[in-house]
């Protein structure tokens, strides 16, 4: 059985990783990522790429392209995104409208 033990202290098993370090946890799940920031910005409507570049610091230039492009995990963090959005939406707290091939989400006040 071969057992790999990283430099940041993740170890992992037959290509499964087994624990992580604590501190490598995201400290806010996507849903509340974006809640406090639509939240904080009334004022500004945002697509899910946007959100991806403003809170997750993606290239605008890495998203402009078909998903197959997209940089690793890129495309599984826009779906929970948009599962974070539209649960958002039906507790009443985000607005969104589509606008040509755009959805675009705000802060409902």
């Amino acid at each position: 059985m071969q057992v790999i033990e990283n430099m940041k202290g993740k170890r992992r098993k037959r290509g499964i990783t087994i624990k992580i370090p604590l501190e490598e946890l995201e400290s806010q799940s996507p849903y509340e990522k974006i809640k406090n920031h639509l939240k904080k910005n009334p004022g500004y409507a945002y697509t899910r790429a946007g959100l991806m570049v403003e809170l997750y610091n993606y290239e605008p230039e890495h998203l402009n392209k078909s998903f197959r492009e997209w940089p690793e995990g890129a495309s599984g963090q826009y779906t929970r995104i948009r599962n974070a959005l539209v649960k958002l939406e039906k507790e009443g707290l985000v607005s969104s409208r589509k606008q040509g091939r755009r959805n675009l989400y705000w802060w409902k006040d």
